[in-house]
């Protein structure tokens, strides 16, 4: 709970379905947008997509595919490193009140099933 708010956790299995359930809330990667800090966006272009229901799709640069090839060794890299275990987070966290939500990379695991922490995974270069 959140001040009293409860959380939705919402599994899916495909990006279509992701897609659909951050369409009905500010999301952590789309909040950038409300302090004019997103290459992606402002605030005003992202009241309109949230109030008329437009789902903007970010074509993907070659960055970004390395990327997404590269999160799940970096997760297995991490948990070795530091004597956890990892699994796949596919699972979309909502407080419907506040019309937030977020979905996670991974789940760090402790080696009895405890959950340990939520895990991001990101390739950075040099740019």
């Amino acid at each position: 709970m959140y001040f009293g708010m409860k959380r939705i956790v919402t599994p899916f299995e495909s990006r279509e379905k992701w897609l659909d359930l951050r369409q009905h809330n500010i999301n952590s990667t789309e909040s950038p947008c409300l302090f004019g800090a997103s290459p992606y966006g402002t605030k005003y272009e992202l009241y309109f997509q949230k109030k008329d229901q437009i789902r903007i799709d970010i074509e993907e640069t070659e960055r970004m595919r390395i990327g997404s090839k590269l999160e799940a060794a970096i997760a297995e890299l991490a948990a070795e490193e530091h004597g956890f275990k990892i699994r796949p987070k596919k699972e979309y966290i909502s407080i419907p009140e506040l019309k937030m939500g977020s979905s996670f990379d991974y789940e760090a695991i402790a080696e009895d099933g405890t959950p340990l922490a939520l895990a991001e995974c990101k390739n950075v270069d040099s740019l």
